[in-house]
């Protein structure tokens, strides 16, 4: 199919509209008038006409009105959607007429998303901005997001246990003279034990031996004193001597135990200990942070993978914006933060975003468009031309930007249509339009309310529906509606009044004019001020 706008629109009864016939005729189309007037359900109806059920509220009709309908024409669809208490019910025919089966189908291809705001994608955060712009180019990362998460939670302590193992290795002492095995000190203590027995054993030995000796010294003074009992001496001597000798032998036996080396090497022990048990712990430490930085750097692998795909991913993205990308931390345009790109680029970006949903049904919506300064005006209006599309916006005001001024649900002035042959001027109903060559006719009783069309500022036609009069002239029979009349152009905000009998508006009568509607009226017409620009808002979210 090809690139369809919008040619036509007819909403009745939708949430503030009584009745709105809009026929647009160029790229912007600005809706206009005070607030809670019906500007938002002009955009909302469009809305509702396209995107179906999921973007409908709870309570689309008017309040006091039993049903509401959408009738909004593009060149070759007509698509009616009706309102009731029970629902909704669509119908899409060609413009022959025939039924479009499927037409929700229809729809979705034809309109993608008509939601997507371009002023409303510029307020959002840089997270939210950077959603949108996945679910534009159809990139989701959220499992390889949470994965990485995941991994880098789970690197980040893997490396604070790398830390705390590296600080308490600097904090352990190496003792590299240290045996690698503990030494037993219940087995030297044994050792000690026997030592000492074995010891005891000697000093008894040698204490027996020096009796032995006393003794046999003590015999031979016997020997020498009594010679008489030396036989039976010597014999006792004999013994003596044998026992001696066995006692000099088993002496001889005995080992000779370095008792003090043991006790030095048993004083050694516990430090030769504490050495062993430090060796052991910090080998431990140093194998466990190896594994550690193993780990680590396997995760770092791993994230690295996650990174690299999704810079792949990102590369074969087609993105509705040459130089339009993102990375964790958001929204990215030429490789800066979107955030610093200026005013200008930040509408481009958003507005060909706003397209590229709706490659088919090329029309976007922008709410809030008072926060537009002139210059972001004609930028908006520029884009649509380029992209060949049609924006609308919605506006607070009636200046000459607007395209159509919506009051109380209904339109009182369109520019956007061209003017009918022949046409009256603002204000004025057929029957009260100058006869060719002479007065205009005057009007009897109140004037008829009947759409009057006259010529536009910006060269098209004005639609005043239905003239409304201007109370405080009410006796000069005057409409209402930005308008041109004889005396020349003038946008008074909605509110031009218009003289039917002169053709021309309070706002420019010379002096004569005035003389002669205070002889028709008897009394002057009061004047309204003409109303000043509205302010602009300094706070906005860009500048151009």
């Amino acid at each position: 199919m090809q690139p369809q706008h919008i040619v036509s629109l007819h909403a009745e009864n939708v949430k503030r509209l009584k009745a709105v016939r809009i026929t647009p005729s160029g790229d912007l189309v600005v809706i206009g008038g005070r607030n809670a007037q019906g500007k938002t359900s002009v955009l909302d109806a469009i809305t509702y006409a396209f995107a179906g059920k999921s973007a409908l509220p709870e309570r689309p009709i008017r309040d006091g009105e039993a049903s509401a309908q959408v009738v909004c024409e593009t060149q070759d669809l007509i698509v009616t959607r009706t309102f009731t208490p029970a629902g909704s019910y669509l119908k899409v025919t060609g413009k022959d007429g025939e039924k479009i089966a499927n037409p929700q189908g229809v729809l979705d291809q034809l309109a993608g998303s008509l939601t997507f705001d371009p002023l409303g994608f510029l307020r959002l955060k840089p997270r939210d901005q950077l959603d949108q712009l996945k679910g534009l180019v159809g990139l989701s990362f959220e499992r390889e997001d949470a994965e990485r998460e995941r991994l880098y939670a789970q690197r980040t302590e893997v490396n604070r246990s790398i830390d705390a193992m590296e600080a308490r290795m600097r904090a352990l002492p190496h003792h590299p003279e240290a045996p690698e095995v503990e030494v037993s000190v219940s087995d030297l203590a044994k050792e000690l034990s026997a030592a000492k027995d074995r010891q005891n054993a000697r000093a008894q030995a040698a204490t027996a031996l020096s009796v032995a000796r006393q003794e046999d010294e003590k015999i031979r003074q016997q020997i020498a004193d009594a010679e008489r009992m030396l036989e039976a001496l010597r014999a006792k001597r004999g013994d003596q001597a044998r026992k001696i000798e066995h006692l000099t032998k088993e002496l001889a036996a005995a080992p000779t135990d370095d008792v003090a080396a043991i006790e030095r090497h048993l004083e050694e022990a516990e430090g030769l200990n504490r050495q062993v048990r430090e060796n052991a712990t910090r080998t431990m430490v140093e194998t466990e942070l190896k594994k550690a930085v193993a780990e680590a750097d396997g995760l770092t692998d791993r994230i690295r993978g996650l990174d690299a795909e999704k810079a792949k991913a990102l590369a074969a993205a087609k993105f509705p914006v040459p130089g339009l990308s993102f990375d964790e931390t958001g929204l990215l345009f030429n490789g800066k933060p979107f955030a610093q790109a200026s005013g200008a680029e930040q509408l481009r970006v958003s507005v060909a975003m706003a397209l590229a949903l709706n490659p088919t049904l090329r029309v976007a919506l922008i709410r809030d468009g008072s926060l537009l300064d002139a210059d972001s005006l004609r930028l908006v209006a520029e884009l649509a031309a380029e992209h060949g599309a049609q924006l609308w916006v919605e506006r607070v005001g009636a200046g000459e930007e607007v395209s159509v001024v919506i009051e109380d649900g209904e339109v009182i002035a369109d520019r956007a249509s061209e003017p009918a042959p022949g046409s009256a001027p603002a204000g004025m109903t057929p029957d009260a339009a100058p006869a060719p060559g002479g007065e205009p006719k005057r009007g009897r009783g109140r004037p008829r309310k009947t759409p009057a069309v006259v010529q536009s500022t910006t060269g098209g036609a004005l639609k005043v529906q239905p003239a409304k009069i201007a109370p405080e002239i009410a006796g000069a029979k005057v409409y209402t509606g930005t308008a041109t009349c004889n005396g020349g152009v003038h946008d008074r905000g909605g509110a031009c009044h218009i003289l039917a009998q002169f053709g021309r508006c309070s706002y420019c009568q010379d002096a004569d004019e005035r003389t002669r509607i205070d002889a028709i009226q008897g009394r002057a017409p009061a004047v309204p001020a003409k109303p000043s620009a509205p302010a602009v808002d300094d706070d906005l979210p860009f500048k151009l």
